[in-house]
């Protein structure tokens, strides 16, 4: 559980996905090492640096399901790190 308090770069909102979207990111991420939350947001800060068309919910569904195993390729080649 969170405090509520966002760091200085990010805040905390509700938005609804998919129940499927997120399994697949929790276990995709889970199996990377990785939180399922910094997956999709780098998958959306790809997206947005190279979109050129609006944001629909079609649109990001395509993206996570493109993205999902580009990153998580690169996630298996990163050393993993123990939390502290």
């Amino acid at each position: 559980m969170h405090s509520g308090i966002a760091s200085r770069n990010r805040q905390y909102k509700a938005c609804s996905i998919d129940n499927a979207i997120l399994a697949e990111f929790r276990a995709r991420a889970e199996k990377a090492g990785i939180g399922y939350q910094t997956m999709m947001n780098d998958a959306l800060r790809k997206y947005l640096s190279q979109a050129s068309r609006p944001l629909t919910e079609q649109v990001l569904r395509n993206v996570l399901r493109e993205e999902i195993p580009e990153y998580l390729a690169r996630a298996r080649s990163r050393p993993r790190t123990k939390a502290k």
